[in-house]
């Protein structure tokens, strides 16, 4: 239908916080993997808004040197790599509940809210990008255009995304 928007918002009573390893962060109740995601079809269907729930570590700064036999390896941080892992889960329930279909070979813009807990972190879209490959887009190298914004939320850290085609 012309004009609107599906939008599955995640209730605040599915949601419960916890602290990790990560520091707070916020994960979904047993049943209730599905967060804010909607296609906006006045714009032909080709645009996509979700929200993923988390702190993203910088991925340039949190590097970890490791040993490959005698060849040193810089990999992703155990931080990252969770995160990483966590928003991925959370992309691919928001995909499907959509019901998105992923764009392949399409130049898309990401626009794109980071909100951290604290000022500390460097701005770092890195993670968020690589967490939509195979599920939003094929690749991220499809991204033709971003906007990346920093902003606090002490008590939700999250990256609120939209992803729309633009070829």
């Amino acid at each position: 239908m012309q004009g609107e928007v599906r939008d599955l918002h995640t209730h605040a009573g599915m949601l419960h916080p916890s602290t990790d390893s990560l520091g707070p962060t916020w994960e979904p109740a047993r049943d209730a993997m599905a967060r804010r995601a909607d296609i906006a079809p006045n714009l032909g269907g080709n645009s996509l808004r979700l929200c993923i729930l988390g702190e993203p570590a910088s991925k340039a700064n949190s590097r970890k040197i490791v040993h490959f036999g005698k060849r040193p390896a810089s990999i992703k941080s155990s931080k990252a790599r969770a995160y990483e892992l966590y928003a991925v889960r959370q992309v691919q329930v928001a995909c499907r509940a959509a019901k998105w279909q992923c764009l392949e070979r399409v130049p898309v813009r990401v626009s794109m809210t980071i909100y951290y807990c604290t000022e500390r972190p460097d701005l770092d879209e890195s993670l968020v990008l690589d967490a939509m490959q195979r599920n939003v887009y094929g690749n991220d190298r499809q991204v033709r255009e971003k906007h990346v914004f920093h902003a606090i939320d002490k008590l939700m850290p999250r990256a609120e995304v939209f992803v729309e085609a633009i070829g």
